[in-house]
């Protein structure tokens, strides 16, 4: 699979293979992190879009009109008797309500014959009733069309991923673009300030990712309780809660991958090599991540000894973090993994182990895309492809700032010297100033 990028935020052009393990090297500021970005908002829109029916139609339904329900409470009761009356909701049972709804907010008229009835109404109340009645006019109007749905769902999610700034600024037009080895194209998406234009998605069977986990860093893992209870910026729209943080959609979706530990069974791996692989972060750490159902929390175990996230030590739980997201099977071959720079908090002995587990999870069927500014972290992804046949399955990419202020990735597969010398040149240039 190959994805392009155009004009998407630093990144001025990029087209990168994905067959196996993907390594994207540079300098900070050179738009790795927003390869990683992209292609875990893309994965996760084609996999909701795929999700969707009628279901979750109904149930988005019955989320606005707890909201509308709550602000009603505030009308005087002789309006709220006529809008009850108009919208036919009347009845006491929520589903019953809920159909009544259907029928009157396809009809524009009755919705404009709701809102009258409380004109007299506080203004504070009457606009935030009047928000919440034309959000459900939209649930209930949304086309089951697999091209709109896609670029509603891009656009929920570039707000919650991107903050709603992912077009390169001063640009007119922005593309990200997947397709086949061979050109043909499974999706096409273009953008221009910000809004999603086109989102067509040509091919429903093509074997795709059916999820992405996108890891920026393992401090998380001292932080679930409060992430795992945080919401994204779509989420604060929806349901209007200001005193919960605001977090990027990849942050809450690896916390509740790894808050899920609590639920999962830890007997059900089915890979002979994944076996190993979790076999051995105890053998490195010295110990193991585990859910403790007395105390209801994530904690460390070593040596019968147990301990609170919050005192094990960074580069542990870099290692924590992979084993707890194999324990609940978020990663398998075919949800990929995304690591932002897992080098950082890792000395580089361990650095190298690291790299050595992801080239067998790789070897294993995972897809991985990792990013990185350690010369010694891809010199050991280089030795061990090489030590277990992989080569072929792994691709190097250099990102590097143009002229204009933007990045450029290219492929470096064939002359990873260029890596080398583009990360080792700081050292160089402090061993030539002599002491």
């Amino acid at each position: 699979m190959q994805l392009r990028l155009q004009h998407i935020n630093k990144i001025k052009k990029a087209e990168i293979t994905l067959k196996g393990l993907t390594v994207i090297a540079g300098a900070n500021d050179t738009g790795k992190s927003t390869v990683g970005k992209v292609l875990f908002t893309i994965i996760k829109a084609l996999s909701n879009v795929k999700g969707y029916d009628e279901n979750m139609r109904v149930r988005d339904l019955k989320n606005k009109f707890i909201m509308l329900r709550a602000a009603m409470q505030n009308l005087p009761v002789e309006e709220l008797s006529a809008f009850q009356t108009v919208l036919g909701i009347n009845h006491q049972e929520m589903n019953e309500q809920i159909e009544y709804l259907f029928e009157k907010l396809i009809d524009n008229s009755s919705l404009e014959e709701a809102i009258k009835c409380i004109s007299e109404a506080e203004p504070r109340i009457r606009v935030r009733i009047e928000k919440v009645l034309r959000e459900m006019q939209n649930i209930v109007l949304r086309s089951n069309d697999r091209t709109e749905l896609m670029k509603q769902e891009l656009k929920n999610m570039f707000e919650a991923e991107f903050m709603n700034r992912i077009c390169t600024v001063d640009t007119t037009r922005s593309e990200i673009i997947l397709e086949d080895e061979s050109g043909n194209s499974f999706m096409n998406v273009a953008l221009e300030d910000n809004q999603v234009k086109q989102a067509d998605f040509l091919n429903e069977d093509c074997n795709l990712w059916s999820d992405a986990t996108f890891v920026e860093s393992p401090l998380y893992l001292h932080l679930l309780d409060m992430l795992v209870s945080s919401q994204t910026l779509k989420e604060q729209q929806s349901f209007r809660t200001f005193l919960r943080p605001v977090v990027n959609y990849h942050i809450k979706d690896m916390a509740q991958k790894l808050d899920a530990v609590r639920y999962t069974p830890s007997d059900l791996f089915s890979a002979h090599l994944i076996d190993k692989i979790h076999a051995d972060f105890k053998t490195i750490t010295g110990g193991s991540f585990c859910f403790d159902s007395n105390k209801r929390r994530i904690t460390w175990v070593k040596d019968g000894k147990e301990y609170a996230p919050v005192n094990v030590a960074s580069g542990i739980k870099a290692f924590g973090v992979m084993q707890l997201l194999l324990d609940t099977h978020s990663i398998n071959e075919d949800k990929m993994l995304i690591w932002d720079e897992p080098e950082n908090h890792l000395h580089p002995e361990w650095q190298i182990k690291f790299a050595e587990l992801l080239v067998r999870m790789a070897q294993a069927g995972i897809p991985i895309v990792v990013s990185s500014h350690s010369p010694y972290f891809i010199q050991a992804i280089r030795y061990f492809a090489h030590q277990l046949e992989l080569d072929k399955f792994v691709n190097y990419y250099l990102a590097e700032e143009t002229k204009d202020g933007l990045s450029e990735l290219e492929n470096v597969t064939k002359d990873l010297n260029r890596i080398f010398l583009k990360l080792a040149q700081p050292m160089n240039a402090i061993v030539n100033l002599g002491l």
